[in-house]
């Protein structure tokens, strides 16, 4: 699945407001570097992109240049921590109710 105009729009504009939240850059999120806060933040976009709004494994490695084991393991993570750990838990619900698609 290709990713046309509407979707990354609705992609940019989540990517933004989880930049925001978490105080770090867009340049972050693509980083392969990036620091814990950047890491976190990109583990929540990944989860979001593909379980809530169901798109794709391939198009989240094409859009931000990683390979398929680092955007599952990223989204296993932090599904893992939503479902155990109330902080985490209480940032999705943030997000999630923060969104304005």
């Amino acid at each position: 699945m290709e990713l046309n105009d509407k979707d990354n729009k609705i992609i940019d504009c989540i990517e933004n407001y989880i930049c925001e939240l978490f105080g770090v850059s867009s340049e972050e999120i693509y980083a392969i570097n990036a620091t814990r806060v950047a890491s976190l933040a990109r583990a929540y976009l990944f989860y979001i992109i593909h379980i809530d709004l169901k798109y794709s494994i391939k198009c989240i490695c094409d859009r931000y240049s990683r390979k398929k084991r680092s955007v599952f393991t990223a989204i296993s993570k932090i599904k893992y921590l939503i479902n155990n750990q109330k902080q985490f838990t209480a940032k999705y619900e943030e997000i999630k109710n923060g969104i304005k698609v």
